[in-house]
């Protein structure tokens, strides 16, 4: 199981956030933003970004509480805060957070990837693929939020799905490194399970990928930016 990224993988992770497209649903309403002072705010949230891409995660939330201390309607606080949340295992606190997101009406496939990966910590692997389903669904060419609900299916038993959407993964990739990554993925769902007699999977040619292609590669979709001053952090 691969819930989370390393730090180093955090840099990849946290890419385009204020260029989502924003999931907008009837009847939601957006909180009167309260008056806060910007510039605290974005110093603020630099930090936790860097406390987060250097693994220190108990920084990081501590900074970030005070972000939403400042701001409860900073989006992208709150979308940190939850990711630094799944980080340390809290998950009932890290989708506190996506709920309180959702009353901004902001929201991003990131957030239901996020949402996903708590409820696997909670262990409500149905929900889990739900919420992950419905996030490759709005972002399909994030490689990323893909692996995710490949995981999620091969702890709901699902083995049959998650051989699928390692094909899909492994036709639409664009790069060697990554269907390497789909193909390792794929033999190693074939070995987890005896298929019943009868029951068929999705092929994908038999290519033995090269000890230097081995390393995960994903092609990130739109996620999580280093703060910058705009409306969007405000």
């Amino acid at each position: 199981m691969r819930l989370f990224a390393t730090p180093r993988l955090f840099q990849s992770i946290m890419s385009a956030v204020i260029l989502c497209s924003v999931m907008a649903t009837p009847g939601w309403s957006v909180p009167v933003p309260v008056q806060t002072n910007t510039s605290e705010v974005v110093e603020l949230l630099k930090k936790a970004y860097s406390e987060l891409g250097s693994g220190s995660v108990d920084q990081a939330v501590g900074t970030l509480c005070a972000v939403i201390k400042l701001d409860r309607n900073s989006a992208m606080g709150r979308r940190y805060l939850c990711y630094a949340l799944l980080q340390r295992g809290e998950a009932r606190e890290a989708i506190a957070q996506l709920d309180a997101l959702a009353q901004l009406n902001c929201g991003i496939p990131f957030d239901l990837c996020m949402r996903g990966q708590a409820l696997q910590l909670m262990g409500e692997y149905r929900k889990a693929t739900e919420a992950l389903k419905a996030a490759v669904g709005l972002d399909p060419t994030s490689d990323y939020i893909r692996d995710k609900l490949i995981d999620s299916l091969q702890m709901s038993g699902d083995y049959k799905e998650a051989s699928a959407e390692c094909a899909d993964g492994y036709y639409a990739a664009q790069d060697k490194k990554l269907q390497n990554h789909y193909l390792e993925v794929y033999n190693q769902i074939q070995q987890a399970r005896a298929w019943v007699v009868g029951q068929t999977t999705p092929t994908i040619p038999a290519v033995e990928p090269s000890l230097e292609d081995t390393q995960t590669v994903y092609s990130y979709g739109p996620m999580i930016t280093a703060p910058t001053v705009t409306k969007s952090s405000q």
